[in-house]
């Protein structure tokens, strides 16, 4: 393999490319530790009912998606079955149910999951 730098300055490059790795990983470390922190104390001070998992998935969700909309017209439901919630959003392909990860003690109106989410229950 022909290199365009002499011996020295090659592993300089890259000492500085595992530097900069290194910074990166160090900072994706900081952040997870961070929010586990946060919520480690937040619970100091709030029963562990007010808490749900579920919820950091539902806000990767909507930050992913191209098509959501806060503006939706359709309510969620919460199925009998397995009680998890779901909506419809409309999306680019029409109507697509999707897990809602709202609250487990608000009440909502009771309908069984469609075909699509696979019900753990049903």
């Amino acid at each position: 393999m022909k290199r365009e730098y002499g011996e020295m300055e090659y592993h300089f490059v890259m000492i500085v490319k595992i530097k900069k790795i290194y910074n990166y990983l160090t900072n994706v470390w900081l952040y997870l530790r961070e929010s586990n922190y946060s919520k480690e104390t937040l619970k100091n001070y709030f029963d562990d009912e007010w808490f749900d998992d579920d919820y950091i998935e539902s806000e990767k969700r909507k930050k992913n998606e191209v098509a959501y909309s806060n503006k939706s017209k359709f309510q969620p439901y919460r199925c009998p079955l397995c009680k998890k919630s779901w909506r419809y959003y409309t999306m680019p392909k029409g109507k697509v149910p999707l897990r809602e990860f709202i609250g487990k003690r608000l009440p909502m109106e009771k309908k069984k999951c469609p075909k699509e989410l696979n019900c753990s229950k049903s």
